[in-house]
């Protein structure tokens, strides 16, 4: 099995994936496991959508190890261009969302990181309507400093139904 990490901010931080590998699993299973995430790093949405339809070309190839996409952020390469040219902006996230899509249909996990922002009194995923028809299932999370934890809200469909919460920390091996 293969990941694909799509790295939009450049703040992926591969000693962090090696200190949870290590406290989970033996030295040497650690480096085989890091070798099989493949890091893409894509600066501005012309070069995202190229990185998407690479990897999609890759999950249909004969010998497809990829098992998981993984999009952080969907948002940093689109709000430049936001400011700019509104048309452009919004064909580039749907042609990533189709993109996403297709990945999904082909067997791939897929999961993306977006920034939210607060409409009318309510937590919505930026860039509005685009996003918030993309995703299914959506992984809503809030940090508590007083307590040092996290809670995961699950929520699904644009109905915005909670399924389940959970309280969870993370340490040096990672969520706990």
């Amino acid at each position: 099995m293969e990941v694909c990490y799509v790295d939009t901010k450049n703040d992926l931080v591969p000693q962090r994936i090696l200190q949870i590998l290590q406290a989970r699993t033996n030295n040497s299973s650690s480096l085989d496991i890091l070798n099989k995430i493949n890091v893409y790093k894509c600066f501005n949405a012309q070069n995202l959508l190229q990185t998407l339809r690479l990897i999609s070309e890759g999950v249909k190839s004969k010998n497809n190890q990829i098992r998981l996409v993984i999009l952080d952020n969907l948002v940093s390469n689109l709000l430049p261009i936001l400011t700019e040219d509104l048309k452009l902006a919004s064909s580039y996230s749907s042609r990533m969302s189709q993109c996403l899509q297709k990945l999904a249909s082909q067997g791939c996990c897929v999961v993306t990181t977006n920034n939210a922002r607060y409409f009318e009194g309510e937590l919505n995923p930026a860039l509005g309507k685009i996003w918030t028809r993309l995703a299914d299932i959506r992984l809503k999370i809030e940090y508590s400093k007083v307590e040092e934890t996290r809670k995961l809200t699950i929520v699904k469909g644009e109905k915005k139904q909670v399924e389940t919460e959970c309280i969870f920390t993370i340490s040096k091996a990672g969520v706990q």
